[in-house]
């Protein structure tokens, strides 16, 4: 089996006719979607994108650009779900990867995308809010991850822990950093943003500025929760979404 998929089973793949595939955060991997295989049906899955330097993946030297990383993932997602429905989903950091992803499916691999359905980042032509750079230093750093309350506190004061994590997230917060949006990557997909109206780092006006990098339409829903409201509520978020997706059911605007 693929690396890039490193929980999918070979005889799943071949009867699934419908696929969401996800990305995840900076500093997550592959199994941060693991629940997922809950909702999994005879002829349906969820499942993510393992990235090098991630996960199981994590002694593989990481992507230099979020971009190479995307096309590389396209090719694989292809070869492996060419024949299905495609939903492609990203999370913050994961939005610009799950972008690039459909971008490069439609323009190079001419696979038509169901729906591109983003959370947690405003659009590529906009500053994170945040004023955080790596520049900033290792105490800024650590404030950062604090702020965002995924990792308790003792882990990120624990040397082992840190060792081990940080350089991951420190390339991810890196990635972030040099991407810079291509003008002409404009899709046909439909794009639906999903937010949390506590997330600390968007803007309403910001998150509409995705509208401008697709033709296939635009629309957003506001939820409650923070930055990764999608993690809670028992993963209400995603058995919501996948019900959606499996009911054909039209993403409205509602805020």
């Amino acid at each position: 089996m693929s690396d890039w998929f490193p929980f999918l089973k070979k005889e799943t793949s071949a009867q699934v006719t419908d696929c969401l595939i996800c990305f995840y955060h900076a500093g997550g991997s592959a199994s941060s979607f693991h629940m997922l295989r809950r909702f999994a049906t005879e002829h349906f899955i969820a499942l993510a994108v393992e990235l090098p330097g991630h996960g199981v993946r994590r002694k593989e030297p990481p992507e230099s650009d979020i971009r190479s990383a995307a096309e590389k993932a396209a090719k694989e997602i292809f070869q492996e779900f060419g024949h299905c429905n495609l939903w492609i989903y990203g999370h913050s950091l994961g939005a610009l990867f799950a972008y690039e992803t459909c971008w490069y499916l439609e323009k190079h691999q001419h696979k038509k995308i169901e729906k591109l359905i983003l959370t947690g980042r405003n659009a590529p032509s906009e500053k994170d809010i945040t004023d955080f750079k790596l520049s900033d230093g290792h105490e800024a750093f650590l404030n950062e991850m604090k702020r965002y309350g995924v990792i308790p506190e003792e882990l990120l004061e624990n040397q082992e822990f840190m060792q081990f994590y940080e350089p991951m997230i420190y390339h991810d917060y890196e990635l972030s950093e040099k991407y810079y949006p291509c003008g002409n990557h404009i899709l046909t997909t439909a794009i639906h943003f999903d937010f949390a109206l506590q997330d600390t780092d968007l803007s309403q006006e910001k998150i509409q500025g995705w509208k401008n990098y697709t033709t296939g339409g635009f629309s957003c829903t506001a939820h409650t929760g923070n930055h990764f409201f999608i993690f809670e509520k028992q993963y209400a978020y995603f058995q919501n979404l996948i019900q959606k997706i499996l009911s054909k059911t039209h993403f409205k605007e509602e805020l």
